[in-house]
């Protein structure tokens, strides 16, 4: 039912409203709850667009919709709720990958355009679908292609006789046998031993004179011809004095992901005394309007201005008149700390762009020991030196936000290590203009680098941390993109057992007011 909005709701008065809002423009099926939706999804699925309430009896939205993603993962998910905090939007987003919120009470026209854009983005992702299908399509063709013209020998053999079912060229010329004989022999009569157990790795081949070669196998289960096989590519490694080292496919850089945890914290706190003062600022409201209400009732009447005053002094206005303007400055505070984190968030977040555009160096380093503030909270005081006539560079944003973010991060595992007492370091992080490049510098005071290793810090996948804890391409990656990427250069001065500061140039334009 491609096409078609599916409503989820306990309330059969809102399942009305839904019907009543997308008429005509969506065909709109209903069910009364998770289970139901579960089983409409079931026998009528798949659906374009499914709308959900979030508190329901039995099965809740977030589950509901988890459990329709699982089964349907192309159905673009709405969540209808009547508040939103934010464990239950994080639990939403990763539970049930939802596409956009609603909050009730809405207007008809905000159902109609969040169904839209669900709509829309279900088309999209057809659309992307479908280009995906033409585009294996095609790959399909370049893969016969590439097999024939590789120039190292490849084959394809059924997995359950072992016989070649297709050999290329390169094949047919290295091992020696003409192709129809090729085919009329099977894998085991080619290998030398036992194929390696994961498919990939060093291995013995015969060429059909009986000389034993040394070859590197890669292997992967394919479907031939309507049958399961293998596809095989095999390099000849006899005459290499030293075997390439086969490298690691690189973790991908520590991303907004990897310190949302963090992010979480820091925006907690301030929510908590937003919360507290909140519900302070409501209590004495009520205890400002009941002794209000009972000075208006006492007219001339002694005893119960009497009565008002002893409510007075119970309510003890006067802290509570003292403290009000305080809880407020304090709410306030904490509303611009979490728009501040969100905020460099955003930043931090921003797709990146192949095109050179002018960037804001302070701004760049503000935002990154925003973003990363759990990170070294804890281990160090972090300062800034920044300098306010630096005039902007052209660069890549998001490329040199990950390369300051490495840089801090790195500084404040540094200072950890120094320091396992746990007395807080310092990360000093500043900039200037330094000639014809704007400079940033990223100072700790953490354990140093040892002489020893100096010279492989840039070097791929090189790193002193434990496993699970580093990949080595932090630095790397810096160096490639300061150096590759934006002509300037990346270097370090370090002392052991004192710190380390690396140093950033950057080409920079004139200082601001020279033409």
């Amino acid at each position: 039912m491609s096409g078609t909005v599916l409503c989820v709701d306990d309330d059969e008065s809102m399942l009305g409203a839904y019907r009543r809002f997308l008429h005509p423009a969506y065909p709109v099926e209903t069910a009364t709850g998770g289970e139901a939706g579960l089983a409409v999804l079931s026998a009528r699925g798949p659906f374009a667009v499914v709308v959900s309430d979030l508190h329901m009896p039995g099965m809740d939205g977030i589950r509901f919709l988890a459990a329709a993603r699982e089964r349907f993962p192309d159905a673009v998910r709405v969540l209808v709720t009547g508040q939103v905090d934010v464990r239950q939007a994080t639990e939403a987003v990763n539970a049930g990958h939802v596409f956009r919120f609603l909050t009730k009470p809405f207007r008809p026209d905000e159902l109609v355009s969040a169904v839209a854009a669900a709509a829309a983005e279900h088309r999209r992702t057809a659309a992307e679908r479908e280009r995906a299908a033409s585009a294996l399509r095609e790959s399909e063709e370049r893969y016969r292609q590439l097999f024939e013209a590789n120039p190292h020998p490849m084959w394809v053999y059924d997995t359950a006789t072992g016989r070649f079912l297709a050999v290329n060229d390169a094949a047919v010329a290295h091992y020696g046998y003409p192709r129809a004989a090729f085919l009329g022999l099977t894998v085991g009569e080619v290998e030398d031993h036992d194929p390696p157990a994961a498919g990939s790795g060093p291995a013995r081949h015969r060429l059909a004179s009986g000389e034993v070669r040394q070859v590197e196998v890669s292997s992967r289960p394919i479907e031939f011809l309507g049958r399961p096989a293998r596809l095989v590519l095999a390099i000849d490694v006899t005459d290499r004095k030293v075997l390439e080292d086969q490298l690691k496919q690189a973790q991908k850089l520590e991303s907004i992901g990897q310190l949302a945890a963090g992010i979480a914290h820091e925006i907690n706190t301030p929510i908590q005394y937003i919360g507290d003062n909140t519900t302070f600022l409501a209590g004495a409201l009520a205890d400002l309007g009941r002794v209000a209400r009972l000075y208006r009732a006492a007219g001339d009447d002694p005893a119960a201005q009497a009565g008002a005053a002893r409510a007075a002094e119970e309510a003890d206005l006067d802290y509570l008149l003292d403290e009000a303007p305080r809880a407020i400055g304090q709410t306030l505070d904490g509303v611009k700390h979490v728009a501040r984190i969100v905020q460099a968030m955003k930043e931090f977040a921003h797709p990146g762009t192949d095109e050179k555009v002018p960037v804001d160096l302070n701004r760049a380093v503000e935002t990154v020991v925003a973003v990363a503030r759990n990170e070294w909270k804890y281990v160090a005081e972090v300062v800034t030196d920044l300098d306010p006539d630096l005039a902007p560079v052209p660069g890549l944003p998001g490329e040199l936000n990950q390369v300051f973010l490495n840089l801090l991060v790195n500084a404040a595992h540094a200072v950890k290590a120094a320091n396992p007492d746990g007395v807080k370091g310092t990360i000093t992080l500043s900039t200037r203009r330094a000639g014809a490049a704007a400079e940033v510098r990223v100072a700790d005071t953490g354990c140093g680098i040892p002489e020893a290793i100096r010279g492989r810090v840039f070097d791929p996948f090189f790193t002193t941390k434990p496993v699970g804890q580093g990949t080595g391409q932090g630095l790397a990656l810096a160096h490639a993109v300061v150096v590759k990427r934006h002509g300037g250069t990346i270097a370090f001065e370090s002392e052991s057992g004192r710190g380390t500061t690396f140093v950033i140039r950057l080409p920079a334009g004139p200082p601001a007011g020279e033409p």
